[in-house]
């Protein structure tokens, strides 16, 4: 499975981590983007962390493909009714990623689709103190996605 998931959905940490490895379509993404929000309450903030693997494969990605997955996820989160998200991407092991993720993060900085902050780190533990995660709970979640 080329996506890997973990949901923590309670009132004080809610937080959706993805973990990306091996060759990613943009189709996979949306699906684990539509299996995920299911599981989120409705009207209330939420954090993601995304972590790209070294061999994580995002060849198929190009500037249409990421505004039509920008647009499809804005539109799935629209109609699950979602409150506010803040994502932070970690980048270090993936060439593919620091390639396309300061894209996604120039397209969810020009808007028309939910409210998104978005920031791209190196490492996971400062992306977690960002969204404001405690370590040691958002490692917990981290582990639960692999």
């Amino acid at each position: 499975m080329p996506i890997k998931f973990a949901v923590e959905n309670r009132d004080d940490l809610r937080l959706v981590v993805y973990r990306y490895s091996g060759h990613i379509h943009p189709k996979d993404v949306l699906d684990s983007l539509t299996r995920a929000v299911s599981q989120l309450a409705p009207n209330q903030p939420y954090h993601e962390l995304l972590i790209f693997e070294h061999d994580s494969d995002l060849s198929d990605f190009d500037s249409a493909s990421l505004a039509r997955l920008y647009q499809d996820s804005s539109e799935l989160y629209r109609k699950r009714n979602l409150g506010p998200r803040t994502a932070a991407a970690m980048l270090d092991a993936s060439m593919d990623a620091k390639i396309i993720m300061p894209l996604f993060n120039a397209l969810s900085l020009k808007g028309g689709g939910v409210a998104l902050g978005f920031e791209l780190f190196t490492e996971v533990e400062p992306a977690l103190r960002w969204l404001g995660i405690p370590i040691d709970k958002g490692m917990e979640i981290v582990a639960r996605a692999a």
